[in-house]
């Protein structure tokens, strides 16, 4: 009668030695120490580049209100330009402005004074055309005004308006000297020239016909072939 009871003294003990097993198991993995991953081999051979004792350099932090800068536009005007502008030499930016004005329609863009309070700098536009010019001298300059050179320029500027007939009149009336009437020219255009108080020919047209070849005069013609 007495195997009975051993039995079951040792089935007590197997089932306290197994619960006990677990508890040393995990007690055991939270003692050793973690081990860390490798490092992986692009961050390794970059922090063996790197020299000793130096730390990457700040990074900058935009200034409050900055905006990002913007993709420049392919063909490298500024908004709202055109893609060419005459730059001219005036005797005085302030009387070209005024002849400019009044004899050729031209609006005021913006100016920018010069050390001594004078126009150093003036933008005019005429439609969507626009020229800039400065007086003699001005930033340095030793450029001058065909008027104070004593020379013809060697170009003119070719401007299309409205009405070259009534620019012709109101041209005429603000002083401007009239070198041609306006006429209709072989390719179409009926055109006047004239010279401003500096010395510039301008020439204005109005289109009022198709460019015609059979028009284009016999000279014109052999200068090109």
């Amino acid at each position: 009668m007495a195997k009975p009871k051993i039995r079951k003294k040792a089935a007590a003990k197997s089932r306290a030695s197994a619960k006990a097993r677990p508890k040393a198991a995990r007690a055991a993995v939270k003692a050793a120490p973690a081990k860390r991953p490798a490092a992986a081999p692009r961050k390794a051979a970059a922090a063996a580049k790197k020299p000793a004792g130096r730390s990457p350099p700040p990074r900058r932090k935009p200034r409050p209100g900055a905006k990002p800068a913007a993709a420049r536009p392919p063909h490298g005007r500024a908004a709202g330009s055109p893609q060419m502008i005459a730059s001219l030499t005036v005797r005085s930016a302030e009387l070209a402005i005024a002849f400019y004005q009044s004899a050729f329609g031209f609006e005021l863009e913006f100016i920018m004074p010069g050390p001594d309070g004078r126009v150093a700098h003036a933008q005019m536009t005429f439609h969507d055309g626009r020229i800039m010019f400065s007086p003699e001298g001005a930033y340095g300059s030793e450029l001058q005004a065909p008027a104070s050179s004593g020379r013809e320029g060697p170009m003119q500027q070719y401007v299309y308006c409205p009405d070259v007939d009534a620019l012709t009149e109101r041209a005429r009336n603000a002083g401007a000297t009239v070198v041609s009437e306006p006429a209709i020219m072989f390719w179409g255009d009926r055109m006047a020239t004239f010279l401003d108080p500096d010395g510039y020919r301008w020439a204005f047209a109005t289109n009022v016909a198709e460019f015609d070849p059979a028009q284009m005069p016999d000279a014109g013609y052999a200068a090109q072939t």
